[in-house]
């Protein structure tokens, strides 16, 4: 019945009428399940241009949409959650989150890291910190991308002493050191230097 919910909705565009929020949530399930997740983000993407807001019930079709394609629930969320991080939208990450938790989807740490490294590219910091606390409470193991992404994120927005206290906390945790890893704290500690520096002023 896929193919009919398509030709139903380009009729209605094609007859002047503006899609709402049941239209395109009803074909954001048609296209998961012909396993289109390419198709049903394309209709996510159009639902935000044509400024109609998704509901947790458009986000759980397009979860479902990426599962439906082969991708596990919880590297859908992952997927999502990246994405949303890359074209600015923090509300998004936060209605994703919602949806996953109302779905009783246990968030793995690829999911965990996406998120917090989504909300840090967007300077929330405060959400990102909420979402590691999380995390932890829930007792998901972090791993070097979840600490690279803490340091290197705070480094970003400026939070030197922060980040390297992430540094600390891997190294109590004895997880394993990556480049990346190394890059950032290098980054963290020159930029704190210099920082310090222009605090205390040449006549100090």
């Amino acid at each position: 019945m896929h193919k009919e919910a398509l030709e139903t909705f380009k009729l209605l565009k094609q007859n002047g009428l503006r899609p709402d929020i049941v239209s395109y949530t009803s074909l954001l399930n048609a296209y998961g399940r012909s396993a289109q997740p390419e198709k049903a983000r394309e209709v996510f993407n159009e639902m935000r241009k044509n400024s109609c807001k998704p509901n947790k019930v458009s986000y759980n079709a397009l979860i479902d949409a990426y599962g439906s394609a082969g991708l596990m629930l919880k590297e859908a969320i992952s997927t999502l959650l990246t994405a949303c991080g890359r074209c600015s939208q923090v509300t998004k990450i936060d209605a994703i989150l919602a949806a996953a938790k109302s779905r009783a989807i246990e968030l793995n740490t690829v999911a965990y890291n996406s998120g917090i490294g989504s909300y840090l590219s967007l300077g929330d910091y405060e959400k990102a910190l909420e979402l590691y606390a999380l995390m932890r409470t829930r007792n998901v193991k972090p791993d070097a991308v979840t600490y690279n992404v803490l340091i290197s994120g705070s480094c970003k927005l400026g939070k030197y002493a922060e980040s390297l206290k992430f540094f600390e906390e891997m190294m109590d945790l004895k997880i394993h050191l990556t480049k990346e890893v190394y890059s950032s704290v290098i980054c963290s500690y020159v930029k704190q230097v210099a920082f310090l520096a222009s605090a205390i002023g040449p006549h100090a």
